[in-house]
């Protein structure tokens, strides 16, 4: 029984780091999505909005 508790344990524990995961994925396209919307409405330039996807995908992938 203690081994079992230890293993749904694990199992509980990487279900949260897989959920920790996905919500802060999603946190980084809505914000993506922001950044989206103000260029499309000229308030960014292309080069700023460039430059926040970057920064947004390089910190989601070395977060992954």
């Amino acid at each position: 029984d203690v081994e079992r508790s230890r293993g749904l344990g694990d199992v509980y524990k990487r279900q949260s780091q897989s959920q920790i995961l996905e919500e802060k994925e999603l946190k980084t396209v809505e914000v993506l999505l922001r950044y989206k919307e103000l260029f499309d409405r000229g308030v960014i330039t292309e080069q700023e909005y460039e430059n926040k996807k970057r920064a947004l995908l390089g910190e989601s992938k070395e977060n992954s």
